[in-house]
């Protein structure tokens, strides 16, 4: 029989055998249904004219499938797969895994073989951008794809869990080593303070930037109270030699600390970062103080001072 027959044959009984009711097509014209046993494993083929083709039905529907190749009839069978028809559905319904990885994560040294490979494929193939850089006109055609209503985040905002998931991803991106101790920390920090007074301040005390807005607030709060805190534009910031601080806000006479606090000192739900946990407990240790903290974003000048009247 040639090409042409088989071919005009086969669509015509493949409706035929879409029916799931017919699980076994036995000695008909030109195609029959073959079941071979090979090591316990049952293979089921379909046989038209001079073709041959591996089938086996949907777990779902019962209905006939039909493979063109031994690979996708060998995976089909392994994840038990459904027919096109109960798939869509599934997905429909939300009981929708990937087919190839079924929701799994890749492990660590499945991630390395990945990215050594990649590497070895760069380095035999190159980049296609290696070595090249966009043109102003290519640049402006990427920005105008990725702008506006095109963007994919436009409207959105990132919510609080992954602005923090982000938070410690760049952390942990920017270590540039091993976790260094609070006391190499402060050896550290004493040490850059001398090299600015050195090289850059010829052994005057290095003063560190400062709030002009803080300072304001803080002149304030002397005049009202008839205090006499120190801070950058009033006999310069107390600067603590042990430590290595410098406080924004300090009354020597009641042992009082203000520390003004700009959105930087915050994390993204709005909680104080370690640091400024870590740098307030040694400060409190060390003084012996109050310490009193102003959240720039919240603050309330008759709040504040009816506060520093109770101490």
């Amino acid at each position: 029989m040639n090409n042409t027959n088989t071919s005009s044959l086969w669509e015509e009984k493949k409706q035929e055998l879409l029916s799931p009711s017919r699980r076994t097509i036995e000695n008909e014209q030109n195609y029959t249904i073959v079941v071979t046993e090979h090591l316990s494993v049952k293979t089921e083929w379909i046989v038209i004219g001079n073709q041959r083709k591996r089938i086996r039905h949907c777990p779902k529907c019962d209905k006939l499938l039909i493979y063109e190749s031994k690979r996708g009839y060998q995976v089909a069978k392994k994840r038990k797969s459904l027919c096109y028809s109960c798939h869509a559905k599934k997905r429909i319904d939300g009981g929708y895994k990937p087919p190839y990885r079924g929701g799994t994560k890749m492990t660590p040294e499945q991630r390395e073989n990945i990215t050594n490979g990649l590497i070895k494929r760069h380095q035999k193939y190159l980049h296609p951008m290696l070595g090249k850089k966009h043109t102003d006109t290519a640049r402006e055609k990427i920005k105008e794809k990725i702008s506006g209503e095109k963007n994919g985040m436009y409207g959105k905002t990132h919510t609080l869990e992954t602005r923090r998931k982000i938070s410690e991803t760049r952390k942990l991106k920017n270590i540039p080593g091993p976790i260094i101790s609070e006391e190499a920390k402060t050896k550290l920090r004493l040490k850059r303070i001398k090299e600015i007074e050195q090289d850059k301040y010829n052994g005057n005390q290095a003063i560190p930037s400062y709030n002009k807005s803080a300072c304001q607030v803080f002149d304030i709060i002397n005049k009202t109270l008839g205090w006499n805190g120190k801070h950058a534009t009033n006999g310069g910031e107390y600067f603590i030699s042990e430590l290595g601080y410098w406080l924004d806000y300090y009354e020597p006479y009641r042992n009082i600390v203000i520390e003004w606090d700009e959105p930087r000192h915050y994390n993204v739900d709005g909680t104080l970062k370690e640091k400024d946990i870590i740098r307030q407990k040694q400060i409190e240790e060390h003084l012996k103080c109050k310490f009193i903290r102003v959240k720039e974003k919240a603050f309330d000048e008759t709040a504040l001072i009816t506060e520093l009247k109770t101490l």
